[in-house]
C-alpha cells in the first residue's frame, strides 16, 4: 500500500480557503486529490509538486458512483480516504466505500443561506440532497472541522461528534517595512455579492464625503474575481475612485505575496467557515478587519491590531476607520500574534486517519 493521503473534493472550481487548506497540507504529505472535473492549475500554487490530480471525467452521475467505486477499489493507502466536504460522502455513500474520513470547512448554517435564495425545486432537491448527506457524514469513520464553533455547529446539525482543529499557515510574524506615506488596504476574495466587497467600496465612500484627512493616503487592492466584479468596478468609477482603487483579478500567489507585504490592512467583510487569508495576512503585519461571521475570529480575539466586526456595513466601515488611524498613528506596524501551527494540524489529521 502506498504512503499518500487520498482526497475526494468533487468540483474543485477556483482557489479559495478549501483549496489553500488543500495545499499546504501537500507541503507535508502527498496528496492525491481526485475530483470529476478540475479547474484550477495546482501546480501554480503547490511548488513542491506534491498534489497528483486525478479526473474522472463522468458524464452523468450513474458514471460518478461506478468510476468513483473503481477508482478506491483499485488505490489503496495507508490512510482511510478523506471526503473533502458533506457533498462527497453523498457520492462516497452510493459508490460503496466503507470507511473513510470527512472533513467539513464550511458551516451547515452558510451553505443554506445560499440554497434558501434558490427557487422552489432547487430547494427542494438540495433538502432531498442534505438528507443523503447526513447519512454520509455520519457514516464517516471520522469527523472533522476547523473550528471551536463549526465542531459545535456539525454536530448538531449532523447528530454525531466532531473533532476540530485549527489549520494555520507556514509563515509567521515577519519583519516587514510597510510605507509611511500611503496606507494599503488589501482584499483578496471571490468577487460575489456575498463576499460583501461592496462594504469596502462604500466605506471608502463614506470617508471621501467625510473629508477625512487621511482619506488621500489610502490605496485599496482588490485581489479575486467573480460574478459581481462589473458591478463593483461600476461603483468605483460611479464615485470616481478609479483612483483609490484597483480591481487586480486573479494574480499568482508570488504577486499576492508581494500585495501582503505591501498592505497596511487588510479586510474580510464575509462570512467564512475558517479564513486561511486572514492568517496570512496577519504573518504579514496586515493589520486586520475581519467579520465575526469568518469563523477563524475565535482565535484572534483581544488584539489591538485585529478589529473582529458585527456581520453589517456600519460596525465594518467603523471599525475600518479605527485600523487606518492606528496605521497612522503607530510608526512602527510590527505586531505580535499567536497564531495556529499548520504542521500540528496535518499531524493530528494524519495520525486519525491512518489505517
Amino acid at each position: 500500500m502506498h504512503n499518500e493521503i487520498i482526497i475526494f473534493y468533487p468540483y474543485p472550481h477556483a482557489i479559495g480557503g478549501v483549496e489553500n487548506i488543500i495545499i499546504n497540507l501537500s507541503k507535508y504529505k502527498k496528496v492525491k486529490l481526485v475530483c470529476f472535473n478540475n479547474k484550477i492549475a495546482f501546480s501554480n500554487f503547490s511548488k513542491n509538486k506534491n498534489i497528483k490530480i486525478i479526473e474522472l471525467f463522468p458524464k452523468n452521475y450513474f458514471e460518478k458512483f461506478i468510476k468513483l467505486s473503481i477508482f478506491f477499489k483499485n488505490n489503496k493507502t495507508n490512510f482511510i480516504p478523506i471526503m473533502w466536504g458533506a457533498k462527497s460522502t453523498f457520492f462516497a455513500l452510493f459508490a460503496g466505500i466503507k470507511k473513510y474520513a470527512v472533513h467539513i470547512d464550511d458551516p451547515p448554517s452558510l451553505i443554506r443561506s445560499f440554497y434558501e435564495k434558490k427557487n422552489f425545486i432547487n430547494s427542494i432537491r438540495f433538502l432531498l440532497i442534505e438528507f443523503l448527506n447526513k447519512i454520509g457524514v455520519n457514516k464517516a469513520s471520522f469527523r472533522i472541522t476547523t473550528t471551536k464553533r463549526n465542531a459545535i455547529e456539525c454536530s448538531k446539525y449532523y447528530n454525531c461528534e466532531f473533532k476540530f482543529k485549527y489549520p494555520g499557515i507556514d509563515f509567521k510574524n515577519k519583519i516587514i517595512n510597510k510605507s509611511k506615506k500611503k496606507i494599503y488596504i488589501l482584499s483578496i476574495s471571490r468577487i460575489e455579492f456575498n463576499k460583501n466587497i461592496q462594504w469596502i467600496i462604500n466605506s471608502l465612500i463614506y470617508f471621501k464625503k467625510k473629508k477625512f484627512n487621511f482619506f488621500d493616503k489610502l490605496e485599496t487592492n482588490i485581489l479575486g474575481a467573480g460574478s459581481d466584479m462589473n458591478k463593483i468596478k461600476q461603483l468605483i468609477l460611479d464615485n470616481n475612485l478609479n483612483n483609490n482603487v484597483v480591481m487586480r483579478g486573479f494574480v499568482s500567489e508570488k504577486k499576492k505575496i508581494k500585495y501582503l507585504k505591501k498592505s497596511h490592512i487588510s479586510v474580510i467583510p464575509s462570512f467564512q467557515g475558517y479564513g486561511i487569508p486572514a492568517l496570512e495576512a496577519l504573518s504579514f503585519q496586515n493589520r486586520l478587519v475581519l467579520n465575526k461571521e469568518s469563523r477563524v475570529s475565535e482565535i484572534l480575539l483581544n488584539n489591538q491590531a485585529i478589529s473582529i466586526t458585527q456581520n453589517n456595513f456600519i460596525s465594518f466601515r467603523n471599525n475600518l476607520k479605527k485600523q487606518i488611524i492606528k496605521s497612522i498613528n503607530y510608526k512602527k506596524n510590527k505586531f505580535e500574534v499567536n497564531l495556529p501551527d499548520h504542521k500540528e494540524w496535518v499531524n493530528y489529521l494524519i495520525s486519525n486517519c491512518r489505517i
